[in-house]
């Protein structure tokens, strides 16, 4: 009887164990999944009009300030009264391959295949409060409309184009290489990298630029602007005259 009884508490510890075991299991999993689930950005997928060749996301969100455009997208960033986020394009491109996340304050709009094949027109247009940083990856062409900045800091890679035509900035960090393109309409001083074909056009009135320029790289002057730490014999002829 004691036997019977000590092996009845034996197969009992051992059942709890099991189960304390699969339980924290089970809490772990759920914990994971909660983290990946909170990166995600839940976007409302908005009706189109019968007969309509694109569909629309939208997402609304705040407290983010960092953007990254990876893939064939036309993007629009502008000045606004608050965070909005809306893709349009044809429905399997927007709805199958693009994906929106969150990390802390960056936002990120990519998609998993290469869209330049498609040969469709993706647009992304993004109300922003407060930007500190735009990237543009992989052919991404992003527009800036009316943003005014203390400090910005634009990267762009892979064939990508930055436009900053209507914006001002009191200084810009700007990283272009891979054969982009940034355009800066406005800044007061400007820190450059350029490399391997990265071209920058600047056009200011007594800028004051720094930083490193390749020999693969162009730069592009309007206006009196001051040069420091870039060789100036890989400038232009025509642009000799932009210097002060």
């Amino acid at each position: 009887m004691a036997i019977k009884t000590a092996e009845a508490k034996m197969k009992m510890k051992l059942t709890n164990k099991i189960l304390l075991i699969l339980f924290g299991f089970i809490l772990v999993t759920l914990t994971v999944a909660k983290v990946v689930l909170e990166k995600k950005i839940e976007v409302n997928r908005v009706p189109s009009a019968p007969g309509a060749k694109t569909n629309r996301l939208e997402s609304n969100f705040s407290d983010f300030n960092v953007i990254e455009i990876k893939g064939k997208y036309n993007a629009t960033i502008y000045k606004g009264d608050f965070n909005k986020i809306e893709i349009e394009g044809p429905e399997n491109l927007i709805f199958k391959y693009t994906s929106v996340e969150k990390y802390g304050d960056k936002v990120i709009i990519s998609s998993g295949v290469d869209l330049s094949k498609y040969g469709q027109v993706i647009n992304v247009t993004i109300s922003v409060k407060d930007i500190k940083s735009v990237s543009a990856y992989c052919g991404s062409i992003v527009e800036l409309e009316n943003i005014t900045a203390d400090t910005i800091n634009i990267t762009a890679t892979d064939s990508s184009l930055v436009n900053s035509a209507i914006c001002s900035f009191t200084k810009a960090n700007i990283f272009a290489k891979d054969n982009a393109l940034v355009f800066i309409s406005k800044t007061k001083n400007a820190y450059v990298q350029l490399s391997n074909y990265g071209r920058l056009s600047l056009e200011a009135d007594g800028s004051y630029v720094t930083g490193t320029m390749g020999d693969k790289a162009e730069m592009i002057l309007t206006g009196k602007v001051k040069v420091n730490n870039i060789d100036k014999s890989k400038l232009k002829a025509n642009q000799q005259g932009a210097l002060k």
